[in-house]
């Protein structure tokens, strides 16, 4: 499944089972997705979150709000989730969307590769082959 929307890898990602989406794990990582955040590809979908750390206090003192740090995600066909390089790993919105759209072309390329390779493989005849030894 191709998704063009953030809206349809979470009903993919709940109806395989899944809970990346559910409330407590996006309140639990501050989770928000961007406009415009998702990237097709012909097996799913690229897209990107941010993440940040709330303040907290403890003992020692207040730690403040962490900052607000953007992730690359992968959706397959299934809803299934995994993380694109490091988990919070790009500091700007658009570092993640450059990054997005080389992760889709590149995902395309090799996509395309791989079909074309299985077809041809498929359709050669293995019997058609006549392989000769070498003369002694």
């Amino acid at each position: 499944m191709i998704f063009s929307n953030i809206t349809q890898i979470k009903r993919a990602n709940k109806a395989s089972g899944y809970y990346w989406f559910d409330p407590g794990a996006l309140a639990f990582f501050n989770s928000k997705f961007p406009p415009r955040c998702v990237y097709p590809v012909k097996d799913g979908a690229f897209f990107i979150s941010s993440e940040y750390s709330k303040g907290v206090y403890i003992s020692s003192g207040w730690i403040p709000d962490g900052p607000v740090l953007w992730t690359l995600r992968f959706a397959d066909a299934k809803g299934e989730i995994s993380t694109v390089g490091d988990f919070q790993q790009y500091e700007s919105l658009e570092e993640a969307k450059e990054a997005a759209i080389k992760a889709q072309q590149e995902h395309d390329i090799k996509h395309d590769i791989a079909a074309a390779i299985k077809v041809t493989m498929e359709s050669v005849d293995p019997n058609a082959y006549v392989f000769l030894e070498e003369e002694a």
